[in-house]
């Protein structure tokens, strides 16, 4: 087991930030349509946070780190580990989601991905059991 696995796993994930594919494209395309700074960092956190999971539990990934290779179950076990094991609040795993779904809308935008991992989940849906947003209509737009 690696030790961010364990942190993970144990709620005592480390909020290193860690770089991440067209990060600097990415930020640049934000800064242009004049985002805010918090929400500027807000992206910077979920985003090198998810990538770092990706690393660590998506073997997929883990492999090459190819972005082809994300899929919608990859994006949601990320989700699910916030909800049930950082007790995140729906509100806060929604924010989440839209964030990644905005960056891999640049992505697609900018033939850097062919396909849109993000096209089935759903911002405002959720299982009532788990609180974990699920379902199809999920449109494109940032």
């Amino acid at each position: 087991m690696s030790f961010y696995r364990y942190l993970v796993q144990n709620q005592l994930a480390p909020r290193v930030l860690i770089k991440f594919p067209y990060q600097k494209s990415f930020f640049d395309s934000l800064k242009q349509r004049n985002i805010e700074e918090s929400t500027l960092f807000q992206y910077e956190n979920t985003l090198s946070d998810f990538f770092n999971y990706q690393q660590n539990f998506n073997d997929d990934f883990a492999k090459d780190q190819l972005l082809e290779d994300f899929t919608e179950n990859g994006i949601q076990s990320y989700l699910t580990m916030l909800s049930q094991q950082r007790h995140y609040q729906n509100t806060a795993v929604n924010k989440a989601l839209s964030n990644i779904k905005v960056y891999f809308g640049f992505l697609f935008e900018h033939r850097v991905i062919i396909t849109h991992p993000l096209m089935v989940l759903n911002l405002n849906h959720c299982l009532p059991e788990t609180n974990l947003p699920i379902g199809l209509n999920c449109c494109l737009s940032g």
